[in-house]
């Protein structure tokens, strides 16, 4: 059920940041890693990691992706696998300044507990300095 929702939700974010749009770029990366690291932690237990992604963005500045990757944690919780959903704008703001701005929804559909979990993010630069 809640892999069936998540799909569902992909698709349509998907199609509401490429509705209206002239022209979408698409972008696509894969990844074979040794240790899926996040925020200095391992998300795969020291192990190896395969991971893809998938992005559309619009002239507009509109943007979503579908991102994933190998996990396994310690205390072993089931989780096996990873995908990040995620729907944004990103644009200059004036001659220096450029914002972006996007909601993602982490998703863990094998693990035993609730693990998924939504952020905010922004990133205001300056020059293109963070």
């Amino acid at each position: 059920m809640k892999g069936r929702r998540a799909r569902r939700c992909s698709v349509l974010l998907l199609g509401l940041v490429m509705s209206g749009a002239a022209a979408a770029a698409v972008e696509g990366n894969a990844t074979l890693t040794t240790d899926y690291v996040w925020r200095g932690s391992s998300q795969s237990d020291g192990d190896p990691a395969a991971q893809a992604g998938v992005k559309l963005g619009s002239e507009s500045g509109w943007y979503a992706s579908v991102w994933g990757s190998g996990v396994s944690f310690q205390p072993d919780n089931g989780a096996r696998s990873e995908f990040d959903v995620v729907a944004g704008w990103g644009g200059a703001l004036g001659q220096d300044w450029a914002l972006d701005v996007n909601l993602t929804r982490y998703l863990y559909p094998s693990s035993t507990v609730d693990l998924n979990w939504t952020e905010l993010n922004s990133t205001l630069t300056w020059q293109q300095r963070y």
